[in-house]
């Protein structure tokens, strides 16, 4: 086992070199970070659902208020957001975690990540207080508005979501994955354009059905690469009346492949409009 993990590193850290060459020659900038989710995802299932898409004992979101068909969290709450620079203010949209179990996740796990795609010596912990009642849907609420989306915009979204999903399946699982570039000869461009049409395909067959079970949370995923179909997606859930959505990308889709169970996120959100919803507190040194 220790053998294996050697080697598992050893050629993780080699395809990651390969992957930031070939991603910076599809106009990707690697002095940012990009929310693809967590090193180590693999294939797996969705560790706080039931088959019906009800949430288990241990998925359920304590932590918010039930409010009508989706939740709040309480204005003077504190939320955090694991960063590699001590963020002076609020963004447009941030991605925080409030819960302790969510906390220690991001504090570990995160921290990983970043300091494995980024050249600075330091991870910050960014904390920030909450200014008003934040109300955010339920996830049934967020798969209808996914789905209205979908209709208007059905190959732009499915361009999104092919092009986030081919890349976190080809960075993030590079030993088994059956798009990795290694299986190809190291013909990258060719993994890349066979993951393409893969995903492409599927989600322009998918029924209702796979939409909200499947497609939902590569849709959540590809949020954070699209900056157009994000855009029009905030719009669309603030127009509802939201000032924020649940990460599920996070709690429940690739986020959280290669978890055991209780290890994963629970609640983590996105908050809208952050710079109106949110005020800094302060930055800790944690790497």
């Amino acid at each position: 086992m220790k053998t294996e993990m050697v080697s598992y590193c050893f050629n993780y850290v080699c395809e990651k070199i390969w992957w930031t060459y070939i991603l910076q020659k599809e106009g990707y900038n690697m002095n940012e970070l990009y929310h693809h989710g967590i090193k180590g995802m693999k294939w797996g299932v969705r560790r706080y659902q039931n088959k019906d898409g009800s949430l288990i004992k241990s998925g359920k979101r304590n932590n918010l208020i039930k409010d009508g068909d989706g939740f709040v969290l309480k204005k003077g709450s504190i939320v955090q957001r694991i960063s590699d620079n001590e963020e002076k203010k609020s963004r447009s949209y941030m991605y925080v975690s409030f819960t302790k179990h969510d906390n220690d996740f991001y504090d570990k796990n995160f921290t990983e990540n970043l300091s494995t795609f980024s050249d600075v010596n330091k991870m910050y912990k960014n904390t920030y207080k909450i200014k008003k009642d934040l109300k955010i849907p339920s996830s049934d609420v967020s798969k209808k508005i996914f789905l209205e989306m979908y209709k208007d915009n059905t190959e732009e979204l499915i361009q999104s979501m092919g092009t986030a999903r081919r890349i976190a399946d080809i960075n993030y699982s590079p030993l088994t994955y059956k798009f990795s570039a290694r299986n190809y000869n190291g013909n990258a461009k060719l993994a890349y354009q066979e993951a393409t049409n893969y995903y492409l395909n599927r989600y322009s067959k998918m029924t209702v059905k796979q939409l909200t079970d499947d497609a939902y949370y590569d849709f959540i995923n590809s949020l954070a690469v699209n900056s157009n179909t994000r855009e029009k997606f905030f719009k669309k859930v603030m127009d509802s009346g939201y000032d924020a959505i649940l990460d599920e990308n996070d709690s429940a889709g690739l986020g959280s492949r290669g978890y055991k169970k209780g290890e994963a996120p629970t609640s983590p959100l996105i908050i809208l409009n952050a710079e109106t919803n949110t005020e800094k507190q302060k930055s800790t040194v944690i790497k």
